[in-house]
């Protein structure tokens, strides 16, 4: 799942944070990744820029939303890193540099990279020039009109031998500085039975991707309230956004097009206050199919996958009305459809509801979740 809990597990696997040895000891292998040739040549377009003094190659490679952190967590902006490359009294005659792509994931149009960058001068070199360095950063690439725009970097850790014999190794102790840009933390929390993967893959991933693209904020994670039957009672998903009315009910109207309940709320404390502003779009058909109560044959002969199949044929729109789940528990399977009006699914549905053996006795509840105007819930009666 391309968030920030990819970088999280990342730098776990790579030692970040923990006592390890200098970026000098260690050894970085390419990843295998189809993207990764792509951007390869990304990191060298970049190198060529800073190295033609031009300033308008180097903003060619930068998404307009662009910010460096440094090892320190001072942010620069895409004007301030193109004046201070500009500055820099550098002899690339007498030096080499290799770019190393470590990991990457890439989702929505939104590549994260863990990259190592190594620099080694020859002798001759200018006594200002640092003899050998090597970095670790975090980079978030933005696919803007077919090509890949560097939209973050964030520099995890820096070594350095200088030309005067200093040797420094640094290693950021908060890599994250999404609150000082966009202060307002906020929860969307979503009323629907949702796994963790299919929640990246419907909410996560393309908010994160939103958020990026439109300068908004940045995504911190997701998580979920287990409760008794089904399992999930609810989901959240947490960023970091711009402080604005604009930006939430952006952020709002996001999440209803990605088809969250209606019920959802984005929460957040704002001078003190808490405050929540309401959002979703769908309605949730929830079919509670009894497990226990026929004979075997009935299970034996029966499959819930057909049952699935013949239900989301019956639905009007296909395009707008969907199966999204299930649960299965001790005496009763769940099948969550959800679309634009439950009553119009359930109309739908119910010649197939009332002729599949597997949906004899089952539990029908309509608005299934935290619907403003409640939910109301019916039996299918038993074949006769």
């Amino acid at each position: 799942m391309a968030n920030v809990n990819f970088f999280k597990s990342l730098l776990n696997r790579l030692g970040f944070g923990k006592r390890s040895p200098g970026l000098f000891e260690r050894t970085f292998t390419p990843v295998s990744h189809p993207l990764r040739q792509a951007l390869d040549q990304r990191y060298l377009d970049m190198r060529a820029a800073m190295a033609s003094g031009e300033g308008a190659n180097i903003q060619s490679i930068l998404f307009e939303h662009f910010i460096a952190v440094d090892v320190h967590g001072n942010e620069t902006g895409p004007q301030a890193m193109i004046d201070s490359v500009l500055k820099l009294d550098v002899d690339r005659s007498k030096r080499t540099v290799a770019t190393t792509i470590v990991s990457l994931e890439e989702s929505n149009g939104i590549a994260r990279v863990v990259q190592h960058y190594s620099m080694d001068t020859t002798d001759a070199v200018a006594p200002h020039m640092p003899k050998r360095l090597r970095t670790l950063s975090a980079d978030v690439w933005v696919k803007d009109s077919d090509k890949w725009k560097l939209g973050k970097t964030t520099t995890l850790e820096l070594e350095v031998f200088a030309g005067s014999g200093v040797h420094r190794h640094l290693v950021a102790k908060n890599h994250s500085s999404a609150s000082r840009r966009f202060p307002l933390f906020v929860t969307a929390k979503m009323w629907e039975y949702i796994e963790p993967i299919a929640r990246g893959e419907r909410y996560e991933d393309p908010l994160d991707a939103f958020l990026i693209r439109n300068g908004l904020g940045e995504l911190d994670g997701g998580g979920m309230q287990l409760g008794d039957s089904p399992g999930i009672e609810y989901v959240d998903v947490t960023f970091f956004l711009r402080d604005s009315s604009d930006a939430l009910e952006l952020v709002a109207a996001e999440l209803g097009r990605l088809g969250a309940p209606i019920g959802s709320e984005l929460q957040f404390t704002r001078n003190g206050r808490q405050d929540a502003i309401p959002f979703g779009t769908t309605e949730c058909l929830a079919i509670f199919l009894d497990g226990v109560a026929f004979p075997a044959e009935v299970y034996r002969s029966s499959d819930v996958n057909v049952t699935v199949k013949n239900l989301t044929q019956a639905l009007t729109d296909q395009s707008l009305e969907e199966f999204r789940s299930h649960w299965r528990g001790y005496s009763e399977t769940a099948l969550f459809f959800h679309g634009p009006n439950a009553d119009t699914m359930k109309a739908a549905m119910m010649p197939v509801l009332l002729s599949d053996p597997l949906c004899q006795n089952a539990r029908l509840v309509t608005r299934f979740g935290h619907h403003p105007d409640g939910s109301s819930e019916e039996r299918i009666p038993l074949a006769k």
